[in-house]
């Protein structure tokens, strides 16, 4: 039994009301307030941060040159793995800003880690997460390369092999 067009059309209309009140209740995100994650393409968001002996660090100041920035811990297998190449790259690559961003273990604990795997470009505790937070960084390691410019102009995740990161920097440098 087919019912009338008015019950069908009503029907369709109530079926509308109903889902516009439940979008209405339940609300929108608010976009002024929920920040998107870092992308190809977007200006990379500073870092503020100290080394383990004190340095101060920002990235901001590090704009005009190319930035390689990883995401990296002592315990992450992978991240062990990667850190030789990452040292060998910044080593030859003097053109090149390296800064390792540690997933929040002791400022002791890096250091010795630090001198005991020969690692001399700059490292920062991020202690709070506040900067995993910012770049939305959901898995170590997590490298983002960024231009001159201070835009992310690639974001790897997971251990970057030599090629893969020497592809990245010649990328990086044109």
């Amino acid at each position: 039994m087919r019912l009338p067009a008015i019950v069908r059309i009503a029907a369709g209309l109530a079926c509308l009301v109903g889902a516009a009140l439940v979008v209405l209740s339940a609300g929108l995100p608010d976009r002024a307030t929920t920040s998107a994650a870092p992308e190809v393409g977007s200006l990379a968001p500073d870092i503020v941060g100290q080394t383990p002996d004190g340095a101060p660090i920002s990235l901001a100041a590090w704009r005009g040159q190319p930035v390689v920035l990883n995401f990296w811990a002592t315990w992450c297998m992978p991240c062990r793995v990667e850190m030789p190449t990452l040292q060998a790259a910044a080593a030859a690559r003097s053109n090149v800003r390296f800064l390792g961003v540690n997933a929040g273990e002791p400022v002791g604990l890096i250091r010795e880690w630090a001198v005991a795997h020969g690692l001399d470009f700059p490292l920062i505790a991020d202690l709070d997460g506040s900067i995993m937070r910012t770049y939305q960084v959901r898995g170590l390691p997590a490298t983002f390369f960024i231009d001159g410019a201070g835009v992310i102009r690639e974001i790897a995740y997971g251990p970057l092999a030599s090629g893969q990161l020497s592809a990245a920097l010649d990328a990086l440098a044109r």
